[in-house]
């Protein structure tokens, strides 16, 4: 893989209501990781944040620089970039893939809104990567008020 990644994922419903996000600035060949997760609620009194970092498991990582690695030979077009199911233009996830040592973003492969994996194959690698990495950053949950 000769690109990093960073992804940003909300998960939970619209917009106003409560829901963890993570922002994982960068994910590694070697399947290192770090960024933020957050408990985002309508009531400021209840949002908290944390740094996450953590390392994919070898038993997963193959996978996970597969799907990257297809991501980046993909057209970027194949997602939606507008909603499909009324959130009003609020995407539930990106892939940005930045180049080898460049601090700017090269493009985002994937714009995620819900459902679009029922009309995408690169959603739906897309959600197999949030669920690998979920697997590890869910372990910090309670980092932010909530149970894994």
């Amino acid at each position: 893989m000769e690109y990093t990644y960073s992804v940003l994922w909300r998960n939970g419903g619209p917009k106003e209501s409560e829901k963890i996000a993570w922002h994982i600035r960068r994910i590694k060949t070697d399947g290192s990781f770090y960024g933020e997760i957050r408990f985002d609620s309508p009531n400021p009194d209840k949002r908290l944040w944390a740094i996450v970092e953590g390392v994919i498991p070898d038993k997963d990582l193959c996978r996970c620089l597969e799907i990257l690695d297809g991501f980046s030979v993909l057209p970027i077009d194949d997602v939606s970039r507008e909603p499909t199911n009324g959130t009003s233009g609020v995407h539930y996830g990106v892939l940005r893939r930045w180049g080898k040592y460049s601090e700017s973003v090269l493009d985002c492969p994937v714009l995620y809104n819900l459902g679009d994996e029922n009309n995408s194959d690169k959603a739906r690698l897309f959600i197999e990567l949030i669920e690998i990495m979920e697997k590890e950053i869910s372990k910090s949950h309670h980092k932010i008020g909530q149970e894994n």
